[in-house]
């Protein structure tokens, strides 16, 4: 039989161990609100970064359309350029027989002269 004496012991033991388990329950409950923030903040940290990469990608995809657009613009200045310089190079030509040709000129008239 149980006498006073041990159910006095039995009901200190039980509340040491209640306030033991109690104590380890404030504990693990303090961890899994410090666990369920780190949690949180990753999550928001990988949704921000996740939603930068998307502006990242649109961004980038729009200036490629910007260059798309400008290209035949550019190709067509690089032509007409192109077209100008070779103008000038037909007309350079053209001077450059045009002065050989006062040159020969020039020469014969002072053979011409000299005689």
């Amino acid at each position: 039989m149980s006498t006073p004496q041990n159910l006095a012991q039995a009901l200190v033991e039980l509340r040491s161990e209640i306030a033991k388990q109690t104590n380890e329950l404030t504990t693990k409950t303090a961890e899994l609100k410090t666990l369920e923030t780190e949690k949180s903040t990753i999550e928001n940290d990988l949704k921000a970064k996740e939603k930068q990469k998307e502006d990242d990608r649109r961004k980038i995809e729009a200036e490629i359309t910007q260059l798309k657009i400008k290209l035949p613009e550019i190709d067509r200045k690089h032509r007409q350029v192109a077209d100008e310089l070779t103008k000038i190079r037909l007309e350079q030509q053209k001077n450059n027989l045009e002065l050989l040709k006062i040159q020969r000129e020039s020469q014969g008239a002072m053979k011409d002269q000299k005689k």
